[in-house]
């Protein structure tokens, strides 16, 4: 073979080459060798699982607590990559009119990863909530919330609040940063109050409730 055809032949190599690398970086969005950052993870860690304050709710009754309506269903959760504890406490202030005091809940206390082992049994408990009986009283204290933040592969994120007093109530919200617990449904997240979270926060191994707050 000529010096010329070996040339050729080399350069014809080099085009081919360079090709493929540009179709399969064009597919990929990255340079060679990297991933396609996901937005949506992109976003999870920029700001956290948890937000600084639950949003406050429409259907309130100064005490933030979000949708007081039974839920229809019970949640219906697919499989979770990661998930994170956060403790929210209650802080009174006075109303723009100054009569009288409303509530928000800030955070205490968190995020705190959840163990892996324990995501299906997490997603389990939360799946077999249900709806409050017709009837029920509750102890009137008033004590701290645990959101429970679950993430997906995809970065789609699901806030689950627990309340650690009362009648443990529970409320799901489709964003914790911009949707009041019970108040932002989507496919799998109902809204409304659901019952209730004891087994959850057995499970998670947080504050037990006391045995005179069980629903009547």
């Amino acid at each position: 073979m000529s010096l010329r055809a070996i040339f050729a032949a080399l350069a014809a190599s080099a085009l081919v080459v360079a090709v493929t690398v540009g179709l399969w970086t064009w597919r990929t969005g990255g340079d060679a060798g990297e991933q396609a950052e996901d937005p949506a993870s992109a976003e999870l860690d920029s700001r956290g699982p948890c937000p600084p304050s639950l949003p406050e709710p429409e259907d309130d009754d100064g005490y933030g607590f979000g949708s007081s309506t039974a839920a229809a269903d019970s949640p219906g959760l697919s499989p979770q990559a990661r998930a994170w504890t956060c403790t929210y406490q209650a802080v009174g202030r006075p109303r723009d009119s100054g009569n009288g005091t409303f509530y928000t809940w800030d955070l205490a206390d968190g995020p705190t990863e959840v163990e892996a082992a324990l995501l299906p049994d997490v997603v389990d408990a939360t799946n077999a909530l249900r709806s409050p009986p017709s009837e029920y009283g509750c102890t009137a204290d008033l004590g701290p919330r645990t959101v429970l933040v679950l993430v997906t592969d995809d970065g789609n994120l699901t806030g689950v609040s627990i309340d650690r007093y009362g009648c443990r109530e529970v409320r799901l919200t489709a964003d914790p940063w911009s949707g009041a617990p019970g108040e932002t449904p989507a496919p799998g997240v109902p809204r409304g109050v659901l019952f209730d979270g004891r087994a959850l926060l057995d499970l998670l191994a947080l504050e037990p409730p006391a045995a005179d707050s069980a629903p009547q």
